[in-house]
């Protein structure tokens, strides 16, 4: 047994063996995101590409970046079962952040429980991913809310027989913020925990071929912003954009995939099936 206050817990301690992990996520080749319902009052669904503030910009211009879009609908959020609001009274005490609403629902799900500004959420959920897999758990991305900040951390969920919990630091005291039912408080997606560590981090100059697709790109590129704020050019009068990212090909009309690469801009991850 681990040394430590295990040894004096009045809680039955049982030694872990594998065979408490469910047989979807022991094959490696087998990718699986396994949630474990633990109080069922939490919607896990499928992460949304649209942003309010998205819409918003004037023809809804920020919609064309496709790189927005597609990190906004990596993975799934979990949702907020109930109204509250929360504000912070600017002390380090647990009990500093102060939440109110008038649904039961909230006991349990938002609390303080870190003190330093911290609002604390327990998802609901024990997370199990496929061996060698984790969870990047994160706030939702490219959302954002004034005076408070979602907190962001890699899970090791392969392994894990218990919880974590979805973390917002205020950023500043006495200040109320609200969160809606259904709004998304956490945003999650898989990662291979030995992945980024196998790459090698390379910098030299710009030189070659390279040099010279860049220089043709920025060369176009700025011609193009230039007619675009003329007045009396085609691409003015119809707010055109060159869209050689959002079709996948190079400036000349070549397709990546003509050079044997995929444009693969949507996630696409699944629903979670019961």
């Amino acid at each position: 047994m681990h040394k430590g206050d295990v040894r004096m817990s009045k809680c039955p301690i049982k030694h872990p063996t594998k065979e408490i992990y469910s047989e979807e996520c022991k094959d490696p080749e087998n990718l699986v995101v396994l949630a474990h319902i633990i109080t069922g009052r939490t919607v896990i669904e499928k992460a949304k590409s649209k942003r309010e503030w998205m819409d918003e910009t004037p023809d809804k211009f920020a919609n064309r970046c496709l790189p927005l879009i597609s990190a906004n609908e990596l993975g799934w959020v979990i949702n907020s079962p109930a109204n509250f609001s929360a504000w912070w009274d600017g002390t380090d005490n647990i009990n500093g952040v102060k939440i109110e609403s008038e649904d039961p629902l909230i006991h349990g799900f938002a609390i303080s429980h870190f003190g330093s500004g911290v609002l604390t959420f327990h998802p609901g959920y024990l997370f199990e991913t496929t061996v060698g897999h984790g969870l990047y758990v994160k706030g939702p991305t490219n959302s954002y809310k004034k005076f408070i900040y979602p907190l962001e951390g890699l899970v090791e969920t392969d392994w894990l027989t218990f919880t974590f919990t979805m973390n917002w630091k205020f950023t500043e005291p006495r200040r109320r913020v609200f969160f809606k039912r259904g709004e998304p408080i956490c945003q999650i997606f898989p990662y291979p925990r030995d992945y980024v560590n196998k790459f090698d981090a390379i910098k030299k100059p710009m030189a070659g071929e390279m040099k010279e697709h860049y220089s043709n790109f920025s060369c176009s590129r700025n011609e193009h912003n230039q007619k675009l704020h003329t007045k009396g050019t085609p691409e003015n009068e119809k707010n055109t954009w060159q869209k050689n990212y959002f079709k996948g090909q190079y400036h000349d009309g070549t397709k990546c995939s003509e050079l044997g690469f995929k444009h693969e801009p949507r996630c696409g991850a699944k629903k979670f099936s019961e």
